[in-house]
């Protein structure tokens, strides 16, 4: 077997200066907000199970875990206000979110300010689409799957639709779910991001080099 040749000393030299050079420019990040009528269904955790798990984005993984086991251990959080200009009677709050997909269908209850509004159950199959969950004094949750994960569980975007006497005196919502005190390990999460529409740049910490001269990446 013909050993793998040993680079000279100039070329260790030649790298050493690629990586002080690289390391010598700060990486730059830009974030553009996109206007939308959409609310972030989540800002800031009240209390509730904490888990690191896979996500429909890649950067994502901090979430709020309730499970069918006791149904005083429940997860919370609050929403973002509903900006002071907004004319509409209903406000769209999204919050990215979980739910095991199991034969033996759990209920779960969504508080909205402390009351529940919405009460619904675990799909019995690999959804198809969207799952709608109507609820209460003019509330409706859809909840749109973009991923089936390797456990045949479904993820995606819950769009909860709130009339405007909900939050019109507090502009934000306290949200919180709860499951059965069934003994069960079925679940429902969600994830600790909040969901706004944006474009993020970031610039690579290195330069390129170019018929044009050294460049820098974006």
């Amino acid at each position: 077997m013909t050993k793998p040749s040993i680079p000279q000393p100039r070329h260790f030299a030649s790298l050493a200066l690629v990586f002080v050079w690289a390391s010598s420019l700060s990486a730059q990040f830009v974030t553009i907000d996109i206007p939308t009528t959409y609310i972030a269904g989540y800002v800031e955790t009240v209390r509730g199970e904490e888990l690191i798990y896979h996500s429909p984005l890649p950067y994502v993984d901090r979430s709020l875990l309730v499970r069918s086991l006791d149904r005083d251990h429940s997860i919370e959080w609050r929403t973002a206000s509903v900006p002071d200009d907004f004319d509409g009677d209903t406000a769209v709050f999204v919050f990215m979110a979980g739910i095991d997909v199991n034969e033996d269908p759990r209920r779960f209850d969504l508080f909205v300010n402390g009351r529940s509004r919405v009460q619904f159950r675990n799909p019995e199959v690999i959804p198809d689409g969207s799952i709608v969950w109507t609820g209460e004094g003019g509330l409706r949750a859809e909840f749109r799957v973009t991923l089936i994960d390797k456990y045949g569980d479904a993820m995606g975007y819950v769009f909860l639709s709130v009339p405007r006497e909900h939050w019109e005196v507090s502009r934000s919502l306290n949200l919180q779910v709860a499951g059965e005190s069934a003994g069960a390990r079925t679940w429902f999460m969600i994830f600790k991001e909040p969901i706004a529409p944006r474009v993020s740049f970031r610039n690579a910490p290195a330069l390129v080099r170019t018929h044009e001269g050294a460049q820098q990446t974006i």
